[in-house]
């Protein structure tokens, strides 16, 4: 796999983070969006599985008290455990 393929993976993991995390608080996409400081379509392109910016990433880490490699934990695949 090439280091496109790859970061494409990890963005799509770090969508997945963020949207678990969100639902977690209670929160939908818009409303991530205004606590987050960023634009509701800065956000809600990761709904349609868009790849988010770096400042994104980093602008929605910040709101939830993490860091932004914490968004890129490994999601497991079919028959795989959680690291």
């Amino acid at each position: 796999m090439d280091a496109d393929a790859r970061l494409e993976i990890e963005v799509r993991r770090a969508v997945y983070w963020i949207r678990r995390a969100a639902d977690e608080r209670g929160l939908n996409l818009d409303q991530l969006a205004v606590f987050s400081g960023l634009s509701r379509s800065s956000i809600l392109q990761m709904g349609k599985n868009r790849q988010p910016t770096l400042r994104t990433l980093a602008a929605v880490a910040a709101y939830l008290d993490c860091e932004v490699a914490d968004l890129l934990r490994r999601v497991p695949g079919e028959g795989e455990e959680q690291r």
